[in-house]
């Protein structure tokens, strides 16, 4: 990915539990404007239909050679087939000269995985394929409040979360990324179509 922003920062930590790995990371705004952090995923409580957010809804894809890629904002489209309505994150809005703090967890075995696929658990073993990651990348997806051609609106979500509107907040996307070397894991890769990300 293109464009990595150099006045807005990413930090990283990886902690693996018997089961899940736990990514702790910190935003930090050392620019003169407010941001938009793209990593807030809005969904609804089944049981009150009340809006609610999901830190842990992510991209995760292989990449060449052993690396699995982590991707918290506006996910890529499938390959194979037409969306109608593209699911778009909420902003987490940042101040200058402050930070954001957040955590998410992912299952293991790690495998690849975005909202516009169904989970791998439902697929039999011909679906997919293992292989061994040494290398974990996460990319943090934000817009600047200076950006043009689009309209942010407060979201019911909770305190300090927007919502975005207009066909461009893509072209103004800018993207932090955080680097770890892993110990070595099995990653299940998709036989089938998927969307994997170029780096």
């Amino acid at each position: 990915m293109a464009n990595v922003a150099k006045d807005i920062t990413l930090s990283c930590q990886t902690e693996f539990t018997a089961d899940q790995l736990i990514m702790h990371y910190t935003v930090t705004n050392r620019s003169q404007n407010d941001v938009y952090i793209l990593d807030v995923s809005p969904t609804i409580d089944l049981a009150t239909k009340e809006p609610i957010t999901n830190l842990d809804i992510i991209y995760l894809g292989w990449e060449k050679p052993a690396t699995a890629h982590i991707l918290k904002g506006i996910m890529p489209l499938p390959v194979e087939r037409r969306v109608m309505v593209r699911l778009m994150p909420l902003g987490a809005k940042l101040p200058p000269q402050q930070e954001l703090v957040r955590t998410f967890k992912v299952n293991l075995p790690l495998q690849e995985q975005s909202p516009y696929y169904l989970p791998v658990q439902k697929y039999t073993e011909q679906d997919f394929e293992t292989r061994s990651v040494s290398n974990l990348l996460l990319t943090v997806q934000f817009v600047r409040s200076i950006a043009e051609s689009f309209a942010v609106t407060e979201a019911p979500h909770g305190p300090d979360l927007y919502a975005f509107k207009g066909k461009y907040l893509i072209d103004y996307v800018e993207n932090m990324q955080c680097e770890s070397a892993i110990q070595s894991q099995p990653l299940l890769v998709r036989k089938g179509p998927f969307a994997r990300i170029e780096l």
